[in-house]
């Protein structure tokens, strides 16, 4: 609002000033540059068009195209990667990169993976009292004979002999899904038949019951911050529209971006990861950072376009001709900085000397993917196929709710 007008004035005013302007000098404004950003514009707008002539149409067949992409994420397996779900990729002979594999699958054959980080259980009670040494050694007994376990365990206690505690190497890497699952087995019976008559306070700690804990976490908050973005994004939209449709279709339309994106995701890495199983986890975490991100980085080229209607539409009142005006005049830049955050977000996908980063690989492909079919699929096809389906529905405000803040830059013909 004030560096960049700024900053482009003072440049246009040394231009002016050192060069006098020839009348003809529009005529010698050539080059390769503009024949191209013609040729693009003639595309995209040739899409608009299709849109808008067969708005029905063209609307279930980019809605189908988004649920089809989607379909994966209800394959999607939230955990955290490991050295058993990436894929090997450097063998003894690699000169560079991580030697990860190797090492993990060497100590997997002469030594329980877990006995770094193993399993442990922390019980307060004195173990002088026999009673209380007769429990341990049933928790202890039952540990051995765990599935996800090593079968090995040692007992500790401090100097004061209050505190006991009993560790338990996992098979598998301490932040695996069988690992976690022994972390939630340990926690639903044997403690609670061990201890559950008593006052004796026993719990689990370690890398496998934080990672267990955090993945809890993460799949009972990341409904909620769904829900959140959704309603927070309704509510700024409703009030920076003064529409009661357009908030809600906006809203639609990111949720089926944010969801191919997701699925896309999916089944370029769960299905086709080429591990051993052929499936990779998701990271727990990525999905409640990927739809907030998408979801603020969509509106905003959305909000464009639909500025631009809104102005034209407010000038000459007429629906069908103010879609395509204002989709034609705004839809090339649009277009092109979706492309280009696509760009920078797909530069995650990279590997750096060999390191696989798998998180950022599939934090990059979502965030592309999602980009990309916005700009292509939504803004393109779905947004203007809609706007004249509703036709002047799409504008409608009821006057129940004219007492909200009006912080549109609405006309007042659309106002009223």
């Amino acid at each position: 609002v004030t560096l960049t007008p700024a900053l482009l004035t003072l440049r246009y005013d040394r231009v002016t000033n050192s060069r006098t302007a020839k009348p003809d000098d529009a005529e010698e404004v050539t080059g390769s540059s503009y024949d191209e950003r013609g040729r693009l514009s003639r595309l995209l707008d040739w899409i608009v068009d299709v849109a808008m002539n067969r708005p029905a149409l063209s609307s279930l067949a980019a809605i189908a195209i988004l649920v089809a992409l989607s379909l994966p994420v209800l394959d999607l397996t939230l955990g955290f990667n490991s050295p058993e779900t990436i894929p090997n990729r450097h063998d003894n002979r690699a000169a560079y990169g991580p030697q990860h594999y190797e090492a993990f699958t060497r100590l997997a054959e002469n030594f329980p993976v877990g006995a770094m980080s193993p399993v442990e259980v922390v019980i307060d009670a004195p173990f002088v009292d026999p009673d209380v040494e007769a429990r341990v050694a049933d928790l202890q007994a039952g540990l051995i004979f765990a599935p996800d376990l090593s079968g090995q365990t040692f007992v500790q206690t401090n100097l004061d002999r209050d505190v006991v505690l009993i560790s338990s190497p996992t098979i598998s890497h301490p932040e695996s899904e069988s690992a976690i699952g022994a972390v939630r087995s340990l926690r639903d019976e044997p403690l609670p038949d061990v201890f559950g008559d008593t006052d004796i306070v026993a719990v689990v700690t370690g890398r496998s019951a934080f990672a267990a804990d955090l993945l809890h976490l993460v799949e009972s908050y990341t409904p909620v911050v769904v829900a959140l973005v959704i309603v927070s994004s309704l509510l700024i939209l409703l009030v920076g529209t003064r529409s009661l449709a357009v908030p809600v279709l906006l809203t639609v339309l990111n949720m089926f971006s944010a969801g191919a994106a997701l699925g896309v995701m999916a089944l370029l890495f769960q299905n086709g990861g080429g591990t051993a199983d052929g499936v990779l986890v998701t990271e727990a975490w990525l999905p409640m950072l990927i739809v907030p991100l998408l979801f603020g980085l969509l509106m905003a080229s959305q909000l464009v376009l639909l500025g631009r209607i809104r102005e034209l539409l407010g000038n000459s009142g007429e629906y069908t001709e103010s879609i395509a005006a204002g989709m034609s005049g705004t839809v090339v830049p649009v277009t092109l900085m979706s492309l280009v955050m696509a760009a920078v977000f797909g530069n995650l996908v990279l590997e750096i000397f060999g390191w696989r980063l798998f998180p950022f690989h599939q934090l990059g492909v979502a965030m592309a993917v999602g980009l990309v079919l916005n700009a292509v699929v939504v803004q393109l096809v779905l947004l203007p196929a809609t706007l004249k389906l509703l036709g002047s529905a799409a504008w409608y405000f009821p006057k129940s709710l004219k007492w909200l803040p009006d912080l549109s830059v609405a006309p007042q013909s659309l106002q009223r």
